[in-house]
C-alpha cells in the first residue's frame, strides 16, 4: 500500500492505491511510521465462533427466540468505512432464520448518517451472497415523515432515528473500531447516531459546542460528551446485539467483538488500544494520508489532519 525506498540521491515514496510518488532529499532523515501490522483471521471457524457463541451477553438466536422475534434490522456500514459486513451479515442471518424468522423480515439500513446513499453495486458488496435474499436500503436523515423521535437525550439532544428500523423486533449492528477525530473511537453506538439518526439530530450532536471541548478527541471516551450523548441516544434506539471489528492494514478482519453492544465495543476499544497504538518523536515535515477507504470522497480528507493531532514535543 505505501512505500519508502532509499536510493543514491533520495528517499522516495510510493502510495500504490493512489498512484503517487515523491522524492526527498537523501541527506534527510526519512521514516515511514505504520501501525503495528497484525494477523487476519484466517479460519472462517473462528469470525462464525465469535459471532454465533459471543462473550459479551446472550447469543443471537437466544435473544431472537426469547422476544418471539418476527422482524430483524441490521445496521451496517457505508462504502467510507471498509466494514466486511457479508462475511459477518451472514452468520447474523443464519441465527435469526434459525431463531424462525423468514429473510424476507430481515432488512439492513445502511448507516449513512448524511453521507450518500450506497450504491446498487455497494449494496451488492455489502450483502454478498445475501443479496436478493434479505432486504437492504439506504437510511432516509432528510424526511422527517420517515423519522420518529424518540425524546432527548441528557444534553438535550432530539432522538429523532429511522422509523422502519425502529419498528423491528430486533436491533443488531455492524462496526468497526478505530480512533475517531471528536466521538474518540468509531463503532458500536456510532451506527445510530449519527448513523440511522435525521438530520436534525446529526447537527445537535455535531454542533461546534460539542466537538470542540477538550474532551472530545480522538482515542478519549471518558468525559466525552458526543461520545456519551451518542451512546444514550444509541440506547433509547435499543440496539440488542452488536459486532464491532477490527481492520490490519490490508483492510482485512483481524479482531471480532460482538454480544451487548457497550461491552463489545469498549473491549475492542481495548485491543485497539493494547495492539494498535504507536509513538514518535516529533518530526520537522509530517506527511499523512488518510488511507483507503476514507480517500473516497473529499469529506473524508479530514481524516488525514485528524492523524497529526496527538503528535506531541
Amino acid at each position: 500500500m505505501y512505500q519508502l525506498k532509499q536510493t543514491e540521491s533520495e528517499w522516495e515514496y510510493i502510495d500504490k492505491n493512489l498512484g503517487i510518488r515523491f522524492g526527498v532529499p537523501g541527506d534527510c532523515g526519512a521514516e515511514l511510521l505504520l501501525t503495528p501490522d497484525v494477523e487476519a483471521i484466517r479460519s472462517e471457524a473462528e469470525v462464525e465462533e465469535a459471532v454465533k457463541n459471543p462473550k459479551y451477553g446472550p447469543s443471537l438466536r437466544k435473544l431472537a427466540e426469547d422476544r418471539h422475534a418476527r422482524t430483524a434490522c441490521v445496521l451496517i456500514s457505508d462504502a467510507t468505512r471498509a466494514v466486511p459486513t457479508a462475511g459477518i451479515l451472514k452468520y447474523i442471518v443464519q441465527e435469526l432464520t434459525e431463531a424462525g424468522i423468514l429473510p424476507e423480515q430481515i432488512c439492513a439500513f445502511v448507516a449513512i448518517g448524511v453521507h450518500r446513499g450506497a450504491s446498487e453495486k455497494e449494496m451488492q458488496t455489502f450483502l454478498g451472497e445475501l443479496y436478493g435474499k434479505i432486504r437492504i436500503e439506504n437510511h432516509t436523515p432528510f424526511e422527517k415523515e420517515n423519522l420518529i423521535c424518540l425524546g432527548e437525550t441528557s444534553g438535550h439532544t432530539p432522538v429523532w432515528v429511522n422509523k422502519k428500523a425502529y419498528a423491528c423486533d430486533l436491533h443488531i449492528q455492524i462496526g468497526k473500531v478505530e480512533p475517531h477525530e471528536f466521538a474518540g473511537f468509531s463503532g458500536g453506538r456510532k451506527s445510530v447516531l449519527p448513523g440511522i439518526s435525521g438530520e436534525e439530530t446529526i447537527l445537535v450532536n455535531h454542533r461546534p459546542e460539542m466537538i470542540l471541548r477538550p474532551d472530545a478527541a480522538i482515542g478519549v471516551l471518558e468525559g466525552n460528551p458526543v461520545h456519551e450523548d451518542m451512546e444514550e441516544a444509541a440506547e433509547k434506539f435499543g440496539i440488542d446485539f452488536g459486532v464491532n471489528c477490527i481492520l490490519n492494514q490490508q483492510l482485512e478482519l483481524a479482531a471480532v467483538f460482538a454480544g451487548e453492544m457497550k461491552r463489545s465495543h469498549r473491549a475492542a476499544v481495548e485491543w485497539v488500544r493494547e495492539h494498535l497504538r504507536v509513538s514518535l518523536k516529533r518530526p520537522d515535515i509530517l506527511v499523512t494520508t488518510a488511507g483507503n477507504p476514507l480517500d473516497i470522497d473529499f469529506y473524508q480528507t479530514v481524516k488525514a489532519l485528524i492523524a497529526l493531532s496527538e503528535i506531541r514535543d
